[in-house]
């Protein structure tokens, strides 16, 4: 499945490349919240606000002066909380991700800039394993490593942003939203929710 989905992102990639009207590459970073859910975090009492913070490389080929296609390939670090009041435990899960969100994006002409509108399908794999500490109440700590048993998950990304004319290219304001559909274990219902605010840059290099 995951070579099928490869395949894929280069097949589109390279028949987008040939009929987009403008190509643009560049660069995000940023950071966001994270809340874990499933079977997981439903045995907790309380699932606390985690964090995540990631970046990489970002390409967009449009189609329309209204209408692209933007495909980034992300990496991601993201921690997660949960606490139980009976007994006190708390838990905390370790994450780290490649990601590969695949948006159609919507751009409108607003002040000097663009406003921005994306929706798509996210792609990503789990790197290495879940690193879990698990504190009870007399404050002793568990660390362990939980191997995955699906490393590939496919999920669902959208939002907003705005790009800003500055120097040769433009910066970048994103606001997304990223949602899981595929369980990390077989076992129990696991995934996450996080919404990220991403700065970046972006140069058009290819105009038609």
């Amino acid at each position: 499945m995951k070579k099928i989905a490869y395949v894929l992102i280069i097949m589109l990639a390279a028949a987008a490349s040939v009929s987009a009207l403008d190509v643009s590459g560049g660069v995000k970073a940023g950071g966001g919240m994270v809340i874990n859910g499933g079977d997981k975090a439903d045995n907790y009492d309380s699932t606390k606000l985690g964090y995540g913070f990631g970046g990489g490389a970002a390409f967009e080929m449009g189609f329309h002066p209204m209408a692209a296609v933007e495909v980034d390939v992300l990496y991601t670090f993201m921690n997660g909380y949960g606490q139980k009041l009976d007994g006190d435990i708390e838990f905390g899960s370790r994450v780290s991700t490649l990601e590969f969100p695949v948006l159609a994006k919507g751009r409108f002409e607003m002040g000097p800039g663009k406003l921005t509108v994306s929706a798509g399908p996210s792609m990503i794999l789990l790197l290495g394993d879940m690193k879990t500490t698990t504190k009870l109440a007399d404050d002793s700590e568990n660390e362990t490593d939980v191997e995955f048993d699906n490393s590939f998950l496919l999920g669902v990304t959208g939002g907003i942003g705005y790009a800003m004319p500055a120097g040769p290219g433009d910066v970048t304001l994103d606001l997304r939203y990223t949602r899981t559909l595929t369980s990390m274990f077989d076992s129990t219902k696991s995934y996450y929710n996080r919404v990220d605010l991403l700065v970046g840059y972006s140069y058009c290099f290819l105009k038609k």
